[in-house]
This record gives structure tokens, sequence and C-alpha cells, in this order.
């Protein structure tokens, strides 16, 4: 059986005038946010860490997914969850800025995708 892992933030976007914002919650998803108004992306903990924040330049297109994975072993039917890795940041054609934040409260600030 798969045990569901809880996850250790939630996002939030800040639009323009600083007062409005959309943030994760039952009805809200990150496709749902106006990108031309989104002027930072912030995680926010659900428990005892670090929030973390990415400014988004003019022009940039907001990012924010999660990364998730399992270890099976097909020999003894074992699994094993690993972490969760959340990911804030913006893309602009070719240029990009991801910060990846572990479940620990480390960080990786990187332009590539696929660094974690």
């Amino acid at each position: 059986m798969i045990e569901q892992v809880k996850d250790t933030y939630t996002w939030r976007a800040v639009y323009d005038d600083e007062r409005t914002c959309i943030q994760e919650n039952a009805e809200n998803s990150f496709a749902e946010v106006d990108q031309s108004r989104v002027k930072a992306v912030l995680l926010l903990p659900l428990q005892g860490c670090s929030s973390h924040r990415v400014d988004i330049p003019d022009g940039a297109t907001a990012v924010f997914f999660r990364r998730r994975s399992i270890t099976l072993n097909p020999n003894t039917d074992e699994q094993q969850s690993r972490t969760t890795v959340h990911c804030i940041g913006w893309k602009r054609g070719s240029e990009a800025v991801y910060l990846f934040v572990m479940d620990d409260g480390s960080t990786l600030l990187t332009d590539d995708l696929q660094a974690v």
C-alpha cells in the first residue's frame, strides 16, 4: 500500500497590488493564478520551517511545482517514500530561476529545471 505523504509547504502568489493574493487550498490550484499580476511566489511552512520567497521580474512567468517519488523494490514488494521537493521560481524566454526547497529546509537555487 502506498503511504500518503503530507506536504511541508503551501504556496501563495502575491499580486502587484501587494494586498491581493491567491493561495493553495481545496478550491485553488496554481494554474488559476493570474500570471500577468504575480510579483512574488512564497512557500509557507505548514509546521515549523522557514518561509521562502522568489520575486518575479516583469514579463516572467511564475513557477510552482512539487516533485514526489517512491522507491519500489520488485524483489521484496517493499516501498520507500521519499520526501517531497517544492519549487518556486520564474521563467522568461531562455532565462529561469528555480528555488528548490526540501522538507528539511535545505535549498538549491539554480537555473536548471532538472537539478533535483
